[in-house]
């Protein structure tokens, strides 16, 4: 009873153990991995780690965790907190960024926790993750480039209602308010009324809630009143469901622009009346000349036929005289 007892329990042990192997060489093969000592001396790390910092798994054995530790924005190497908290038996997850053999920077999202040996002390610590270098590059990348965006457009942001949300120190100069002053109030504070009540505004905002993107120039007004245009664009955004949950803008302010277009335009304007004008003058100047010369030609030809007709009379009184 006994021994069958043992068997069982055996046979358990064994089909657990089966288990772990299959799920350790599942990580192994999926995830990075990487040993560490008390003295976060490398001790083992798999192919994966290793292929993300250039190596191969027995250069890295051995060498310490501090010689491949990127350094954080503070110039302090993160592998200090890391030791600290892994050294109270804490788990630890988070990016780091590592060295890697030719001097670029790899970015791994990963897992630490320390192992606790029998006697209660520690064992080693296991750490297991990912590479994210290239999502952490894009990310940066992005997040730069919004940052120039916004440093160098005016942006303002809106609830789906049309609602502000916060607005950047651009947009605020540009039309004379403050943050305090334009948070959750709506959109329509920014528009002439007649605009604002119109079909077309209507229309303007059913379109960003459909997810359409909308551009164009827009007139609206400052806090004074005064007219103020910009080139702008009003973005849908989702989240990471893919739900609309906000919208955009980014804009330029145009308004002297449109005024020297403006200007341009009624010059052209005048220009063209001038023109016609001109012409007008034109053609009835060239009317009376016409006229002038019919005229001429008509007394020319009386004069001629006057010359001609005067030997003709003289003639005609010696016939009579004759008589």
């Amino acid at each position: 009873m006994f021994n069958n007892d043992v068997k069982r329990k055996l046979r358990e042990h064994t089909a657990e153990l089966h288990v772990l192997h299959q799920l350790l060489g599942r990580i192994d093969q999926d995830m990075l991995t990487v040993q560490v000592d008390g003295n976060f001396t490398i001790s083992a790390a798999n192919q994966g780690f290793a292929k993300a910092l250039g190596y191969t798994p027995d250069r890295l054995s051995g060498f310490p965790l501090s010689s491949i530790a990127a350094f954080d924005s503070k110039g302090m190497p993160w592998f200090h907190g890391l030791k600290t908290t892994l050294l109270r038996f804490e788990s630890m997850t988070n990016e780091y960024h590592f060295i890697r053999a030719d001097n670029t920077i790899a970015c791994l999202k990963l897992f630490w926790f320390p192992v606790q040996a029998e006697n209660g002390g520690l064992s080693h610590i296991q750490c297991y993750g990912h590479d994210v270098t290239k999502s952490a590059e894009s990310a940066a990348e992005n997040e730069a480039l919004i940052d120039a965006l916004f440093r160098s457009t005016a942006v303002i942001q809106f609830n789906l209602d049309g609602t502000v949300i916060t607005a950047n120190q651009q947009f605020l100069q540009a039309m004379g308010y403050t943050l305090a002053q334009v948070a959750n109030r709506s959109h329509r504070m920014f528009c002439h009324a007649g605009d604002a009540e119109s079909p077309q505004y209507t229309a303007f905002w059913k379109k960003l809630n459909q997810g359409e993107y909308v551009e164009g120039r827009f007139r609206r007004m400052d806090s004074r009143g005064k007219e103020i245009w910009l080139q702008a664009t009003y973005n849908p955004v989702h989240d990471s469901a893919g739900r609309l949950y906000k919208v955009v803008k980014f804009a330029s302010v145009v308004t002297r622009q449109v005024a020297r277009e403006t200007e341009v335009r009624e010059a052209a304007v005048v220009a063209y009346n001038i023109s016609r004008q001109t012409d007008v003058s034109a053609e009835r100047g060239a009317s009376v000349v016409q006229q002038t010369v019919h005229t001429m030609d008509n007394i020319a030809q009386q004069v001629q036929s006057a010359k001609c007709n005067q030997p003709l009379k003289v003639l005609a009184r010696s016939a009579n005289n004759l008589c």
